[in-house]
């Protein structure tokens, strides 16, 4: 972590001072406990690929400045980050998250909280639809593309249902029935 004491002195006759956030890592920014680091933070996690992990960082920095930022002197300012979360960074980083129209960190934090929950829900099914597949491939070969999407479209109970009927099954018609 750079060193910024004497910024006075070396840039007095700047109007602003230009940070690249990229620089800090979290762990560093973490330890800081002030509202500038955690708004890096959030602006860091622009380089997360994985929507959970996104959403993880994001939620756990928005815990900090719910804590942070309780006091009624702060509503102004937790309405502005709310709206700067909701225009600019989570529509940017989570494209696929329908975002309601919210005023509060807590309901933001709730929000992502709901998210999470259902992508943790989305993975667990379509990691069955992917052992299924496994199994119905080792059992009776290769099979098409459209039969895979069919499968991968399948919510929990179905899955169920063709892996009991797996065992006896003398062709994947039979697997997959009236599914």
């Amino acid at each position: 972590m750079p060193n910024l004491s004497g910024l006075a002195r070396n840039f007095s006759g700047q109007l602003y001072f230009l940070i690249d956030e990229g620089k800090f890592a979290d762990a560093d920014l973490a330890a800081l406990h002030n509202l500038v680091a955690a708004i890096i933070r959030l602006e860091n996690t622009r380089s997360f690929d994985d929507e959970k992990a996104l959403a993880e960082a994001i939620s756990k920095v928005l815990n900090l400045l719910v804590d942070w930022l309780k006091d009624s002197e702060f509503v102004q300012l937790r309405r502005d980050i709310v709206t700067w979360l909701r225009r600019v960074l989570l529509p940017k980083n989570l494209p696929s998250v329908e975002i309601p129209e919210v005023f509060e960190l807590q309901e933001m934090n709730a929000m992502l909280r709901e998210n999470m929950q259902l992508w943790y829900q989305n993975a667990e099914v379509k990691g069955q639809a992917k052992l299924f597949l496994y199994l119905l491939t080792d059992k009776f070969g290769q099979v098409d593309d459209k039969i895979q999407s069919m499968i991968y479209g399948l919510d929990e109970n179905s899955l169920f249902e063709c892996v009991k009927r797996l065992k006896g099954a003398q062709s994947v018609q039979d697997v997959l029935g009236q599914v």
